[in-house]
């Protein structure tokens, strides 16, 4: 996080997302303030609903509801527990 985005915490919750490739290639997010603040009124049916608008595009209905399923009632499985779960192992 830079200086900028430093300088606006708490009043603004801004992020960014890196990830480092294998092949070296560093992919980067703009700069975003993400819905969800305690003013939003999150509760937990708003949470499962940005989950699965969020996965659609990469998990099936299946592996999404497997998901939310081991997050919400087996928080301490390992996540290889979980990936295998997802992926039917």
């Amino acid at each position: 996080m830079g200086p900028a985005m430093e300088a606006q915490f708490p009043q603004k919750r801004l992020a960014w997302v890196e990830i480092h490739l294998r092949d070296g290639r560093v992919p980067k997010s703009c700069v975003y303030a993400a819905p969800g603040e305690h003013t939003d009124h999150v509760d937990l049916s708003w949470e499962e609903k940005k989950f699965l608008l969020r996965t659609a595009p990469v998990l099936s209905a299946r592996q999404q509801h497997t998901l939310l399923e081991l997050l919400e009632n087996h928080p301490y499985k390992k996540v290889s527990e979980i990936v295998n779960a997802m992926n039917g192992v």
